[in-house]
């Protein structure tokens, strides 16, 4: 069984819940630095919502991973928001 397993600072998103007896060393780990598009290493959290996307917060924008690229979202490219900063993210049923 292959499990896929995000780990952003200290907040764990699973694509699939991994099996109890799956062993460590069967699991596929990444790490993403500013170096891949995080804009920041304070992360407030993370979500993975029903169409696959993963969504981070932190107090410069909220950025969307696709699973190759993060895309930033803050009052750059959306002059009408308040602020950069995102506390938590939630999905409803639309």
């Amino acid at each position: 069984m292959i499990a896929t397993v995000c780990v952003i600072d200290s907040s764990v998103v699973y694509s699939q819940p991994p099996n109890p007896s799956t062993k460590i060393g069967q699991l596929i780990f990444d790490q993403w630095t500013g170096d891949d598009g995080l804009t920041s290493n304070n992360l407030t959290s993370a979500r993975q919502t029903s169409d696959d996307y993963i969504w981070v917060t932190s107090f410069n924008g909220l950025l969307r991973f696709d699973g190759v690229k993060f895309e930033l979202f803050n009052q750059n490219n959306l002059p009408f928001l308040n602020s950069n900063a995102f506390y938590s993210i939630n999905e409803d049923s639309d």
